[in-house]
């Protein structure tokens, strides 16, 4: 009976958010030595693009992403108030110096096309 009835708006847009932080957890957490990348910038980059690429252009004026992957990041490591300020800068300084990119649509048709020839061909 609850499948008659979707989530729209809000409740759509949090649900969306917080299954996004679960899948990047989880990738990441196959990280071998993950704690040794704490506070690494690479990281902070990987997840700013993760998050910059998954959530699309409407959600974007709702989403703050700097904030999602501070809480991802809050998450993984439970970060003290100095580390979450320090987060917050490299956020900052990604953002500035525009190192924070989209894939192009290219990549994402060759990702597409070769993952169905590897399920269907191989």
């Amino acid at each position: 009976m609850t499948d008659l009835v979707n989530f729209k708006n809000t409740v759509a847009l949090h649900i969306k958010q917080n299954k996004l932080v679960d899948d990047v957890i989880t990738k990441i957490k196959e990280i071998p030595n993950l704690n040794d990348l704490r506070l690494d910038p690479e990281l902070t980059k990987y997840i700013c693009n993760v998050i910059k690429n998954t959530v699309t252009k409407q959600e974007e004026k709702i989403i703050c992403q700097s904030n999602l992957c501070a809480t991802i990041l809050i998450k993984l490591f439970d970060l003290d108030e100095k580390e979450v300020n320090a987060v917050d800068k490299q956020i900052k300084y990604l953002e500035n110096n525009n190192e924070i990119k989209t894939v192009k649509v290219s990549k994402k048709f060759k990702k597409s096309v070769w993952a169905w020839f590897k399920k269907r061909i191989l």
